[in-house]
């Protein structure tokens, strides 16, 4: 069984990046949407938050018994992630268009495999 905070995180991030990419296609809707989508990452940044614990616990124990560990995972605009170097700016003020999800995906993982809930 999948917490119901992972499927609130998969359903609260995709609809908008959907949403998000067909409002970029129209540059009149691309800055609403755009301030949408960074509270949505903001409110599933922190939801990660409670994860952090036994995700670094499973990947301990992955780590020590030679299993799936995570080590980079990225959701969203993977060329921006690219051309920012992997940087994260202080004081909240880049522009949303990628989400680190190392921990949510190490949570996910069971007995060295990534188990994935269909309604993610």
């Amino acid at each position: 069984a999948v917490p119901p905070i992972l499927a609130g995180l998969g359903r609260l991030a995709f609809s908008p990046l959907q949403k998000w990419y067909a409002a970029m296609q129209n540059e009149s809707d691309a800055e609403e949407s755009n301030k949408k989508l960074c509270e949505v990452f903001q409110i599933a940044a922190s939801d990660c938050v409670l994860m952090v614990g036994p995700a670094l616990r499973k990947r301990k124990a992955s780590y020590n018994s030679g299993g799936l560990v995570i080590v980079q995972a990225i959701y969203g605009d993977v060329e921006s992630f690219r051309e920012e170097g992997n940087k994260q700016e202080e004081g909240g003020s880049r522009e949303y268009r990628w989400l680190d999800v190392v921990i949510p995906l190490q949570f996910m993982c069971r007995n060295d495999k990534l188990v994935i809930h269909s309604g993610i």
